[in-house]
């Protein structure tokens, strides 16, 4: 039983079935027009995105977020007809609420999604050190009951598709300074543009991996130099 709940897949998987439920409960408690700035505005833009129109939303791009949604919205086509994803076609039904409502809440699945891949690679980065498992879980638990985790819980932000690209991308560059696989240097950059493309002010954090990768390869040189003199007494 310990290890059953020990077992990474089995507490991500419990984890998202929590968050899933918890996202289903709240999209039928409350419609698309709940918080409309961010909401409505990140699946009108989506809409538009996939329609090939020009996004109306430009105080800051989010187009990550709006590729991602759009994306998904035509995966579900696939197997839900009724979907509508061109904008056009959308504002000529007679009840579009009904379409908006399902929109709505395939985006706050896939924002749910979102977050436990962000959950996920920071526990895959916390494998790269010498940190006892319980540690780990603690570290992802706390992390859940942020404030700022919520916030993107709860509303359709930009944010948090950053802040998953973000973590990706740190991923695989301590993946390849772990392992030197070349592969790992294109998906570093390719999740660190998505990144950005969602919120460029995710640009600090990516700040703060330079000094990080700053301060990992002084302790790296410190070992190496501790090692080698034990071995050379």
């Amino acid at each position: 039983m310990k290890n059953y709940f020990t077992n990474s897949f089995s507490f991500f998987f419990l984890l998202y079935i929590v968050l899933l439920s918890l996202t289903l409960f709240q999209s039928f408690k409350q419609d698309f027009t709940s918080i409309i700035d961010f909401d409505l505005t990140v699946i009108h833009n989506s809409l538009q995105l996939v329609s090939n129109e020009y996004p109306d939303y430009t105080d800051h791009t989010a187009y990550s977020q709006f590729l991602l949604n759009g994306i998904v919205y035509k995966i579900v086509n696939l197997f839900d007809q009724s979907l509508v994803t061109n904008i056009k076609a959308l504002t000529k039904l007679e009840n579009p609420e009904i379409i908006l409502q399902k929109l709505y809440i395939i985006s706050r699945v896939l924002n749910s999604t979102i977050l436990l891949i962000t959950l996920i690679f920071i526990f895959k980065i916390l494998n790269n050190f010498n940190i006892k498992t319980y540690y780990k879980y603690l570290v992802i638990l706390l992390i859940v009951f942020t404030e700022t985790f919520w916030a993107n819980f709860m509303i359709l932000r930009a944010d948090a598709v950053s802040i998953c690209f973000f973590w990706i991308s740190f991923y695989f560059l301590l993946d390849f300074i772990n392992t030197e696989k070349i592969i790992n240097l294109f998906y570093v950059s390719f999740f660190m543009v998505l990144s950005l493309l969602a919120k460029v002010q995710i640009i600090f954090l990516f700040m703060f991996m330079f000094f990080f990768f700053l301060f990992f390869f002084t302790i790296e040189n410190t070992k190496s130099n501790v090692l080698y003199k034990n071995n050379f007494l």
